[in-house]
């Protein structure tokens, strides 16, 4: 009989945007999400019946990820925001790489951009910071469990 039993464990995620690794200070809970943007197909229904759909074509993806205060890619993250801000011409647009080491579920989002920065809160205890990046040209292989 095949075990039945699967393991994830969030240290085995490897993240990393403009090549540089995000590992540490990751939100206890939900940490990052990927969403695609629009789906990959729209439809219409004809006064018969008859359906006819088309391909949107549009692969931009809205990244979410949500770090604790004292994470050290906090400050890499916001000095990339800012320099994109800053520039004229997109200096903050890279590459988005995320990869479970153990199942193999990858994302890889050629072209990604911080588009928002979330609050900045400060309390009693530790709080977290949320950043939104968006990226196009994306590709998701989620790999199949076994």
């Amino acid at each position: 009989m095949a075990n039945q039993t699967r393991t994830y464990n969030p240290k085995a995620l490897k993240m990393s945007y403009l090549g540089v690794p995000i590992e540490d200070g990751l939100n206890d809970g939900d940490f990052v999400s990927v969403e695609q943007q629009t789906p990959a197909f729209e439809s219409v229904a004809g006064a018969d019946g008859t359906v006819s759909r088309a391909r949107t074509n549009d692969d931009r993806v809205t990244i979410t990820l949500t770090l604790l205060q004292n994470s050290a890619a906090n400050f890499f993250l916001n000095s990339q925001f800012l320099l994109d801000t800053e520039s004229q011409n997109g200096a903050g647009v890279g590459p988005f790489y995320m990869k479970d080491m153990i199942t193999g579920d990858t994302i890889l989002v050629a072209e990604a951009w911080i588009s928002n920065r979330g609050e900045v809160t400060r309390g009693k205890g530790t709080a977290s910071m949320e950043w939104t990046i968006e990226g196009a040209s994306s590709k998701m292989f989620l790999a199949p469990v076994l």
